[in-house]
C-alpha cells in the first residue's frame, strides 16, 4: 500500500498511489465519477468507465482523476483503503487523483455564478441531476488539473463524459490528444425533458438548459481528437450539429451471461438505478398505466423491480399486490433466473440501456418503449417487443407471460445480437485500437 502524497495548502485535494515514473506511455482517465463504493458502482456509467479503463490499461499505464462529490476530509487511512480497493478490482496501476467538488447543491446553479458566465459560454459547464454545474470546472479545480497535467505528462487523456471535458476546459493549458466518451448526450436528454416538463417556467427553463448544455457539448467536440458515442443514432445527431468532427461509435456492452432457462411462472422483471429520475419515472409510469390491465388479463403475474435505490420508491409508489421491490442486489442473476420478461418502460434519457443488453445476454425477452430501446440493433417482433401506448405495453407483456415458446424464441434471438454486437471483450478491444490511433497520430490541436 502506497502513502498519499497531500498536496500543500489545498486541503480539497489529494493524490495516493505509485510515486510518478516519466518513463514509457502514459494515459489520464478523467471523471467526476468516483466509484466511492465499489460493490454498488456496477451500473452502466461505471460499466463504460471500465471498459475504457481497461482499454487504456493494454496501451500504457494509466493514472486517474476523479472528481468526487463530497465535504468529508481526505485522510491518509481512507484514501489508503480505497486506493488498494481500486488497484485490486479495476486494475488501476498509476496514481489516483482526487478532487472535492462539494455537494451538488443552490450554490452551483449557473444562475448563481453569473461571474462565471464567460466560462460557461466557452464550454465549462456540465450537467448533473439534471441541470448545469460548475462543480467539476471551477478556478480551484482547474488549478488541480493543471497540476496534475503538469506532473503526469500523459500522452493522452481520455475524458469520460461533460463533466470531465469541462475541467479539461478550465484548466485552460495546452494538451496532448483528447479522446472524449460522450455516452450519454445531455442536451438530447434535456430536450425530452423539456416537452414533458408540466408548466411554461419549466419547459423554458429546462429547454435553456437544453441549449447550454449542446454548446458545451459542440465545444467538447471541436476540440477532441476523437469522441465516442454509444450508438450510430447519437453519432448522426452529433455530426449535424459538428460535421468535421470525428465521431466513433463504442457500443455499450456486457460481460459474457450464461443462458438462463425461462421459468414456467409469470415473473416480469424491471431492473435500474433509481436514482436516476428516468427509471424511477419508468416505475410510476409501468405501475399507475401498465401493471394493472396486466393483472387483470393474468391475476397469478409478479413483478419484480431491482436496483440501487429501489426501496425508496415504495412511498412514492401505489400499493399493489403481487409487485416486489428488491433495491440493489450484488448478483442480478438470481432475479434473472425468475423472470420470464424483462420490462423497460423509459419514456425519457439519452444513451442505449445496458439493462436491455443484460437482460438478452441472460436469455431474456424484452418489452421496451421506443426510447428504451432506442440506439440498440434490436429489431421490434424479432429481437425486442417496442409499445408506446400503455395498453398495448400491457397486452405485450401478457402475451409473452402467458408464451413461453415465443418468450423463448424472442430471448435466444436476442442473445445472438448480444454476443455479436454488444460483447465487452469486443467493446475493450474498439476503444484500445481508437486510443492507439489517437496516440499514433499527428500532433495534438489548440488547448481544450
Amino acid at each position: 500500500m502506497h502513502t498519499p502524497n497531500r498536496l500543500p495548502s489545498m486541503s480539497a485535494f489529494a493524490v495516493t498511489g505509485p510515486k510518478v515514473r516519466r518513463e514509457g506511455l502514459r494515459i489520464l482517465l478523467v471523471s467526476e465519477h468516483f466509484p466511492k463504493c465499489l460493490a454498488q458502482s456496477v451500473h452502466g456509467i461505471f460499466q463504460r468507465l471500465r471498459v475504457l479503463l481497461d482499454a487504456a490499461g493494454t496501451l500504457a499505464r494509466v493514472d486517474v482523476l476523479f472528481f468526487w462529490q463530497t465535504t468529508d476530509p481526505f485522510e491518509a487511512e481512507d484514501l489508503n483503503r480505497r486506493y488498494a480497493e481500486l488497484a485490486t478490482a479495476w486494475k488501476v496501476e498509476g496514481c489516483m487523483w482526487l478532487c472535492r467538488t462539494g455537494r451538488l447543491d443552490q450554490r452551483h446553479r449557473i444562475a448563481r455564478n453569473l461571474a462565471e458566465l464567460p466560462w460557461v459560454l466557452r464550454g465549462a459547464v456540465s450537467i448533473m441531476a439534471g441541470r448545469p454545474t460548475m462543480r467539476t470546472c471551477r478556478k480551484s479545480q482547474g488549478e488541480f488539473l493543471r497540476r496534475a497535467l503538469h506532473e503526469l505528462e500523459p500522452n493522452l487523456i481520455v475524458a469520460h463524459r461533460q463533466g470531465a471535458v469541462a475541467a479539461l476546459r478550465r484548466a485552460n493549458v495546452s494538451l496532448p490528444p483528447v479522446v472524449t466518451d460522450m455516452d450519454d448526450l445531455e442536451y438530447v436528454k434535456l430536450r425530452r425533458a423539456a416537452s414533458q416538463a408540466a408548466g411554461l417556467y419549466s419547459r423554458l427553463t429546462t429547454g435553456a438548459w437544453s441549449l447550454l448544455a449542446r454548446r458545451a457539448e459542440v465545444q467538447g467536440l471541436r476540440r477532441s481528437r476523437i469522441s465516442l458515442v454509444c450508438s450510430e443514432d447519437d453519432r448522426q445527431r452529433l455530426r449535424s450539429l459538428v460535421p468535421t468532427a470525428d465521431i466513433r461509435v463504442l457500443p455499450n456492452s456486457i460481460a459474457d451471461a450464461s443462458l438462463l432457462p425461462l421459468p414456467d411462472a409469470p415473473v416480469a422483471l424491471f431492473v435500474g438505478n433509481f436514482r436516476y429520475p428516468p427509471n424511477a419515472e419508468a416505475v410510476a409510469w409501468l405501475l399507475k398505466q401498465s401493471w394493472p390491465r396486466v393483472l387483470r388479463a393474468v391475476p397469478e403475474a409478479r413483478l419484480i423491480i431491482a436496483g440501487l435505490d429501489g426501496e425508496k420508491l415504495r412511498d412514492s409508489m401505489p400499493a399493489l399486490p403481487k409487485v416486489e421491490i428488491t433495491g440493489f442486489l450484488e448478483s442480478l442473476a438470481e432475479v434473472y433466473a425468475a423472470a420470464r420478461i424483462v420490462v423497460c418502460p423509459v419514456v425519457r434519457g439519452g444513451g442505449t440501456r445496458i439493462k436491455i443488453i443484460e437482460a438478452a445476454a441472460y436469455g431474456r425477452p424484452v418489452v421496451s418503449t421506443t426510447v428504451g430501446a432506442e440506439g440498440l440493433a434490436f429489431s421490434d417482433g424479432r429481437e425486442i417487443v417496442i409499445r408506446d401506448q400503455p395498453d398495448d405495453f400491457a397486452d405485450a407483456c401478457v402475451a409473452l407471460l402467458l408464451d413461453k415458446t415465443a418468450s423463448e424464441r424472442l430471448g435466444q434471438a436476442a442473445r445472438v445480437v448480444v454476443s455479436a454486437r454488444y460483447n465487452r471483450a469486443g467493446a475493450v478491444a474498439l476503444a484500445s485500437r481508437i486510443m492507439r490511433e489517437v496516440m499514433a497520430a499527428s500532433p495534438p490541436k489548440a488547448p481544450l
